[in-house]
């Protein structure tokens, strides 16, 4: 049965792979499908989409929207949008700025902790002008790590930037709500990115089902069996679409992970189904 591997990342957002290398790895693993699920953009999507015609691979356009809750974040998944809605990207441009101001921030924090990087070494890293992408935390720790401030990526976050270190800067996020309809309104299914990674419950779970959630990410390479069991049962309870794959965000955590995690292709039908495509 063909296989699909429904959340990958490109350079767009916070990957290392651009959208041609994430289709060559697609092959290399057998894969049927790919979702290319960019955080806030949804510029990978066409050069992914050319590329995997010549390898017959199917491109899921997808994006992955940060929403704020009460003590935490979760991430929103859109599988199937219309991403080439004016509305919707007229919206993307206003993330894309907002990312923009809070690494310009971060970087103003790290120098009040003496830790002098330049903000046009990390629009460098971030290839910002070439590829019209967002800026995210890991392009300022790749900066970090390139002028030895830390040993690696992973410690530039444990030392700076995850949440409560000196040098974090809360994000733009939406409300639950906003990014279920926003995601509705261009035509998508919205689904629960990695539930137990966000230590989502059964009452949160049940609140998102009645704004409009559609589905779960039941696999994903950070949950592990009995996670997906709790996820597998929520999704039953709720009679919600499963999902997976591997979060790919190339050598940005370490290991190519494309392929790794997967769903069978009959998830692909089921979800035209949903959207009444053939």
């Amino acid at each position: 049965m063909s296989k699909a591997d429904l959340h990958i990342h490109t350079h767009f957002s916070d990957s290392s792979l651009s959208p041609k290398r994430v289709v060559g790895y697609a092959q290399k693993a057998g894969l049927s499908t790919i979702g290319i699920t960019d955080h806030d953009t949804i510029d990978g999507i066409d050069e992914a989409i050319k590329c995997a015609e010549s390898y017959r691979i199917e491109v899921v356009p997808g994006v992955e929207l940060s929403v704020e809750i009460e003590g935490g974040e979760l991430h929103i998944l859109g599988y199937f949008i219309d991403w080439k809605n004016p509305w919707f990207n007229e919206q993307l441009e206003i993330f894309r700025k907002t990312r923009q101001m809070r690494a310009r921030l971060i970087v103003a924090k790290l120098k009040e902790l003496n830790i002098d990087i330049d903000y046009a070494h990390v629009l460098q890293v971030a290839k910002l002008e070439e590829r019209n992408g967002s800026i995210s935390r890991v392009h300022i720790a790749t900066v970090l790590h390139q002028t030895k401030a830390v040993k690696s990526v992973g410690e530039a976050f444990e030392k700076y930037l995850n949440y409560g270190r000196e040098a974090y800067v809360p994000k733009f996020r939406l409300t639950p709500k906003q990014a279920i309809e926003m995601i509705s309104k261009i035509g998508g299914i919205p689904v629960l990115a990695h539930p137990c990674l966000s230590k989502c419950n059964d009452n949160l779970i049940r609140e998102l089902v009645q704004l409009g959630l559609k589905g779960l990410e039941v696999y994903h390479s950070q949950q592990d069996m009995k996670e997906e069991g709790f996820c597998r049962m929520m999704a039953q309870r709720y009679n919600l679409l499963m999902t997976g794959g591997s979060d790919c965000h190339g050598l940005f955590k370490k290991s190519i992970l494309i392929g790794t995690v997967t769903v069978n292709d009959t998830v692909i039908k089921t979800m035209r189904e949903m959207l009444g495509r053939t």
